[in-house]
């Protein structure tokens, strides 16, 4: 199947048919004496697998010359693997790189000669990279993948109205992850709706969603600002509660494992780049200010209140579903 979607330029995923096998799967539930939600998992498991190896199969015409600033870095080592499975040139500069990186090159040159220029270095750094970058007159696609896009919003706006071919990038999951079937990534519009298009086709196989870039950091606010606070904070009030690690597992409930589980990856996490996340994004003061008006809400609430809570949140899940 991928020797025959590479060979015609085929999408790499349909979800019609991916539904219907996960279905096929599921039927078999009373059969095999296997859960339906196993096999379902099992289904989603070997799907995302096949088509990871699909995805590896050339295709014609479809390689550039990619140029990965920060490829030493863990998520520009990440970017580094995923473009060069996707048989892709791949060269990077690295202000860390030493001889070891034998597809580096220094900057004028790989920027001159790529056709994607991907930034991946420090948020507080990427305006300045930008700036030299387009000194160097590079003809190609640029984007970062920063988490945060505000400290440098302003000059990938200007660039593009210049008419620099440029958008930004958000994958939404960290150097750990194998593989992008079936993962969140968000690309961001700067002006350049062609270099948005350009970039949408370099990670097929994911989960695109399309934003203003002015929007990114007030998303951002909510789904990492909020949700880092919240593991942090949690695990904050377990040390301070001077209970022991080992003691609370041990009685733990289901919540409080897949809380923990939450928490312990946060706290093993690259620290330097949460505390960006929490103290760089304009935003989060607006979402911090409705977390402490729910807490006190909570605190103050009545039976009935509460009750009624419970259900409103039911009710804004079940709009997605």
């Amino acid at each position: 199947m991928g020797q025959i979607k590479a060979s015609h330029m085929l999408p790499l995923r349909v979800l019609e048919v991916e539904k219907v096998v996960i279905g096929r799967y599921a039927s078999k539930a009373e059969e095999t004496h296997v859960s339906e939600e196993a096999l379902c998992e099992i289904a989603k498991i070997l799907i995302k697998e096949s088509v990871e190896i699909q995805a590896r199969i050339p295709r014609p015409s479809a390689s550039k010359n990619i140029l990965v600033i920060g490829g030493a870095g863990n998520m520009g080592r990440w970017m580094c693997d995923y473009f060069s499975s996707r048989n892709h040139n791949v060269q990077i500069f690295d202000i860390k790189q030493d001889e070891k990186y034998q597809n580096a090159v220094n900057l004028g040159e790989g920027s001159r000669t790529a056709d994607v220029i991907v930034i991946s270095s420090p948020i507080e750094t990427i305006a300045d990279t930008l700036q030299e970058i387009i000194s160097f007159d590079t003809k190609a696609l640029i984007f970062d993948i920063a988490s945060i896009k505000s400290p440098f919003l302003e000059i990938s706006q200007s660039m593009a109205e210049m008419g620099v071919h440029i958008c930004s990038v958000h994958p939404m999951f960290g150097s750990r992850a194998n593989g992008i079937i079936d993962r969140n990534v968000i690309v961001c519009d700067c002006g350049d709706v062609s270099a948005v298009d350009a970039a949408e086709t370099l990670f097929e196989g994911a989960n695109i969603t399309k934003i203003d870039v002015a929007e990114h950091d007030k998303l951002m606010a909510y789904v990492l600002g909020l949700s880092h606070a919240l593991n942090i904070v949690f695990n904050a009030t377990l040390m301070k509660s001077g209970i022991s690690f080992d003691l609370l597992s041990s009685v733990s409930s289901t919540t409080f494992q897949k809380q923990t589980e939450l928490s312990i990856d946060v706290a093993y996490d690259n620290a330097e780049l949460y505390y960006m996340i929490q103290k760089k994004n304009p935003y989060n003061a607006h979402a911090f200010v409705h977390l402490k008006d729910s807490i006190s809400d909570l605190r103050a609430s009545d039976r009935g209140t509460f009750l009624e809570h419970m259900v409103g949140a039911r009710k804004y899940f079940s709009q997605s579903q």
